[in-house]
């Protein structure tokens, strides 16, 4: 589908959606497209908590604020003329046809905070146990609070899985970040934040050179460390596998006193496979936290319980982390995003019931990839009013709302993903085309399109249509 066709696109998915009764998104993302510019409480998919006093929420007294759009001045128009090859002008032309996202009242909020990112391995829902991972769970819970947050998988697992949640952008083939090391990744949120006065660092706590990260991440804009090139000097041991609470101990107080703001990017390995006692380090350090607990589908070889034990490494990481910005009186000026980079297929098995560790952990049956990839997103300021967030999002969504919430000057027309607490219309993209709306959910490998709990159709919508639609917007946005 060419760039030309968007707007037709366009056209039709407004006609579409307008056929959905109730569909709560719809209003807004209308009113956003036609360029009105005007958000109140309704949202797409947010449920607001507003500071304010009992008369700021006084309707008959609230004014409509008039708010702008993520864009810069990119002058396309002659990017268009200037462009020596039809693929690049074809570029240029696909990204001026493209709705930005507008503004929001949650642009700027943490404008000049520290920003902590935290790409986990193998954080998902199962990892949030009110019990045995009680930092998490509170973390998850009394932040903006995301109710249907995935994170596909894509061809090169962990890899992919960075790659889509640092950059904003899909992944294409396999070893996208390994491609990416050679090309300029000006967006990224180690040199932009750079550019804001922000030191930048990123940390592995394994090999350093592992997906070529040594290379990735310095041309993310970040001072890289890991296992080989200097982190290893300051932990007690390498084992498999590494603590991620030693990770933080080891690495966050220089930064806590400084006078500049920091961004501080890690990407953890606690929680990798094999979920078992004696071949993973985490998992049997934290055994005895996780032992009282009686999971049904145990079999012996309690993978469940292991896999958690995992994650309370990375809990108790977080519970240090969180009580060292308290102390050094920094934690409400800090912002903390944590997201996984795939869901843990290390507790998948062979034959029918594939899923029935993972199953008893979050506690529904996984019936088809959305059940799969529906997994947790972390975003939290100590002492924020909790905010839900209902709206469908993925990892793509993940550095524009980032960017949305710290003020950082963007272009949402360029990036794969959007702001998630905009009024856009939502779009979760798998690897194999299938997607997620306001509307429902496509799998294409199945056929079958299902309707979102709650939405109900009229006899004008054309789901064929529909699914054509949607279907020509994510073809072209890969």
């Amino acid at each position: 589908m060419g760039y030309y066709s968007l707007g037709v696109i366009r056209s039709l998915e407004t006609d579409v959606l307008r056929s959905i009764i109730p569909e709560k998104d719809v209003t807004d993302a209308l009113e956003d497209d036609k360029g009105k510019g005007k958000v109140d409480d309704a949202d797409s998919g947010v449920v607001k908590q507003k500071p304010g006093n009992d008369q700021d929420n006084d309707p008959d007294k609230q004014v409509p604020i008039e708010y702008g759009y993520n864009v810069t001045e990119i002058d396309f128009d002659k990017l268009i003329a200037s462009a020596g090859k039809d693929s690049v002008k074809s570029l240029h032309e696909y990204f001026s046809s493209q709705q930005p996202t507008q503004k929001n009242a949650y642009t700027g909020m943490c404008e000049g905070y520290n920003l902590i990112y935290i790409v986990a391995e193998s954080f998902h829902l199962a990892s949030l146990h009110e019990e045995v991972t009680p930092t998490l769970y509170k973390m998850a819970h009394e932040g903006f609070y995301f109710t249907e947050f995935y994170n596909p998988i894509w061809n090169t697992s962990t890899s992919d899985g960075e790659f889509a949640a640092c950059t904003g952008l899909f992944p294409s083939g396999s070893h996208s970040f390994r491609s990416s090391g050679s090309k300029n990744m000006y967006l990224c949120l180690g040199k932009t934040l750079k550019r804001y006065g922000y030191t930048t660092n990123a940390y592995h706590n394994h090999t350093y050179s592992y997906y070529e990260r040594n290379i990735t991440h310095p041309n993310m804009g970040y001072t890289y460390q890991g296992v080989g090139n200097g982190l290893e000097k300051r932990m007690e041991k390498i084992r498999w596998t590494n603590s991620d609470l030693e990770m933080i101990q080891i690495t966050i107080d220089p930064f806590l006193t400084q006078d500049a703001p920091f961004h501080n990017y890690y990407m953890t390995v606690s929680g990798h496979l094999h979920y078992n006692w004696g071949g993973n380090a985490m998992a049997r350090k934290n055994k005895n936290e996780v032992a009282h607990l009686n999971l049904t589908t145990d079999t012996g070889d309690d993978f469940p319980l292991a896999y958690l034990a995992t994650q309370v490494e990375l809990d108790k990481a977080m519970e240090y982390l969180l009580r060292k910005l308290e102390e050094a009186g920094v934690a409400d000026k800090t912002l903390i995003v944590i997201s996984g980079d795939h869901y843990p297929y290390g507790l998948d098995q062979n034959g029918p019931d594939k899923y029935a560790y993972l199953e008893e952990l979050v506690g529904y049956k996984i019936n088809n990839d959305r059940d799969l990839f529906r997994s947790a997103l972390i975003m939290y300021v100590p002492g924020m009013k909790p905010v839900t967030v209902t709206k469908p999002c993925s990892s793509v969504d993940i550095l524009p709302t980032v960017y949305n919430l710290m003020g950082i000057e963007y272009d949402s027309r360029i990036l794969s993903g959007q702001d998630i607490l905009s009024n856009s219309s939502p779009l979760v993209v798998f690897k194999d085309n299938s997607f997620i709306t306001s509307v429902g959910y496509y799998s294409k490998t199945d056929k079958l399109f299902t309707l979102n709990k709650d939405v109900t159709v009229t006899d004008e919508f054309n789901q064929e249509e529909y699914i054509k639609t949607i279907g020509a917007i994510v073809s072209a946005k890969r």
